[in-house]
């Protein structure tokens, strides 16, 4: 790695770390019961969840910078900087609250000082980070037109939810098979057919091109869609619990999963016009 791609690295990841520690502070705090104060959050949750939303909100926003096309290490860290200090998001937007707003403060002028302050030696320790890149809006539209083209895909609800429109579509239903195992079924797909990054398009928060081996096909209360340059297949994750594949990936894995086809008659609330 470049000295530009090590200090994006360390952006990255700092802004990682940080999200899970302050979340993990608050999932405490929620199993505690103190993070509610009748309908409004206790003092000690305005201290705590604004720290990860801007974490996150910086994170998504350094990630708008693609990592095989940065600017040099010093004009990178200066703009690493303003983002730390300037990057909104609807999680960022400020409540009347002034403990929320201290807190939102007081984590971007943590994150600013950790990018000012790193240094060369510190820089030279950084280990590679997969390749994520947040796809911006006209981006996002041209793959949703693709996969509609190819597909039939709908920008909402597909199949099994709604109509089957490619003769190719396999539905699997997720509480019939070892997830853990169809992942990595998945990541085997990718490895064999040399997709080396994938597309993945939410149903609503970031859209990205990413490693192909750090994609997670799941629904994480947002829906989404996988494919690649190519467009020789897709994936759709619902929140009904299925996983749908088209093109090459369905021809190839499809048959490995027979027991845990999509069957309206064992499914009857997944009938298209149902939902």
């Amino acid at each position: 790695m470049d000295a530009a791609l090590k200090l994006q690295t360390f952006a990255r990841r700092t802004c990682m770390e940080r999200f899970d520690h302050w979340a993990d502070i608050y999932s405490l705090m929620v199993r505690g019961d103190r993070d509610r104060d009748g309908p409004d959050y206790t003092d000690e949750a305005y201290a705590v969840f604004p720290r990860y939303n801007v974490a996150q909100t910086v994170l998504d926003h350094i990630e708008t910078l693609d990592a095989d096309a940065l600017p040099d290490c010093e004009q990178l860290r200066t703009l690493l900087v303003h983002l730390a200090r300037n990057a909104t998001s609807d999680r960022t937007r400020p409540m009347a609250n002034p403990i929320q707003q201290r807190a939102m403060a007081d984590e971007r002028e943590a994150l600013a000082s950790l990018f000012m302050s790193v240094t060369a030696s510190e820089l030279a320790q950084v280990k590679p980070l997969f390749y994520r890149r947040v796809l911006d809006a006209r981006a996002v539209h041209q793959w949703r037109e693709a996969i509609a083209a190819t597909w039939g895909a709908p920008n909402g609800y597909w199949y099994p939810l709604s109509e089957k429109t490619h003769a190719s579509l396999v539905a699997l239903e997720l509480d019939r098979v070892d997830d853990v195992q169809l992942q990595a079924r998945i990541k085997k797909f990718f490895s064999t057919n040399a997709v080396r990054r994938v597309i993945e398009l939410r149903e609503y928060d970031e859209s990205y091109e990413l490693d192909g081996a750090a994609a997670v096909l799941s629904y994480t209360g947002a829906e989404g869609f996988w494919t690649a340059p190519g467009n020789e297949w897709i994936v759709y994750c619902s929140h009904e619990g299925t996983i749908t594949l088209g093109g090459a990936i369905a021809r190839e894995i499809g048959p490995e999963y027979q027991v845990a086809q999509y069957d309206p008659s064992r499914s009857p609330r997944w009938l298209p016009g149902s939902h």
